[in-house]
């Protein structure tokens, strides 16, 4: 809006054509923009257009090509069977003069938001008075550099970084888990029915919204205070515990937690139990 840039949509919400984008190219126009569904999913009757088919496209008007990956993604997630989701390389091997994305949520990183593409434009981007004004600070810049320098080595990252540790967890280990968490919770509480059982995850964070990992979860049936009640209350800890609610129960999915938790965890269930 600073540098009086107006938006042009092409297309219709179901289905775009790179007619549609040709047809929408004039003498004013300075960039094409592609953004990516990371957050939502169009299925059905659709169709959109591929990005190598815009950069020539763009290339033909001697135009740049920006795209939005919103989630930031640097590995291969259909090779721990996920569904495939575009990743940052996939965009610059393709071409793609700018390539925005997140520092948090898939890339597993502090949260901020990343500009990478041809010196040109970047350098362009960095002269402009607001980059000093909203760039992330010193902490967030370190914490950044050591995430990325993990994944050098793709096998050390999906090992390491939390998010990729707990998508590629198996439904065997966190069963093991689970039972783990029970087991403490039950030596120190009376006042509830605990079971493990199977669930069902999404993912979150802007990120593969038709995606479903299959989990388990420590089921908590209250005996003394009503379900609403323990939900208040777990809210309301030094520590919140976030849980879901399911069939009159408390659903804790053992998916993102680590079980150096479990012991605050069972410790702080007994006292408000």
């Amino acid at each position: 809006a600073q540098g009086g840039a107006r938006l042009v949509e092409v297309g219709t919400t179901n289905k775009t054509h790179l007619s549609d984008y040709a047809e929408a190219i004039t003498e004013e126009t300075k960039a094409i923009l592609k953004v990516h569904t990371s957050n939502y999913r169009i299925v059905g009757f659709s169709e959109l257009v591929e990005r190598e088919d815009l950069k020539r496209l763009a290339s033909q008007h001697d135009l740049p090509l920006i795209e939005d990956l919103g989630s930031g993604v640097l590995v291969d997630l259909s090779k721990y069977g996920l569904s495939y989701e575009p990743t940052v390389q996939d965009s610059v091997k393709a071409g793609v003069d700018v390539v925005c994305f997140s520092g948090d949520k898939l890339l597993g990183g502090p949260q901020a938001g990343i500009i990478a593409g041809r010196k040109k434009w970047i350098e362009k981007m960095k002269k402009h008075p607001l980059t000093r004004a909203l760039r992330v600070d010193k902490f967030t810049v370190t914490a950044l550099e050591m995430v990325l320098l993990d994944y050098l080595d793709e096998e050390r990252a999906v090992k390491k970084i939390p998010v990729l540790k707990m998508i590629r967890e198996s439904k065997e280990a966190l069963k093991k888990k689970a039972e783990a968490l029970k087991e403490q919770v039950e030596s120190l509480s009376g006042a509830a029915d605990f079971a493990v059982l199977p669930c069902e995850e999404q993912i979150g964070g802007g990120s593969l919204p038709l995606e479903r990992l299959q989990g388990y979860a420590l089921v908590i049936r209250p005996k003394r205070i009503s379900v609403p009640e323990l939900e208040e209350k777990m809210r309301h800890l030094p520590v919140p515990i976030i849980g879901r609610t399911i069939e009159n129960a408390v659903w804790l999915d053992v998916r993102t937690m680590f079980e150096e938790d479990f012991g605050p965890v069972s410790q702080m269930l007994g006292e408000i139990l």
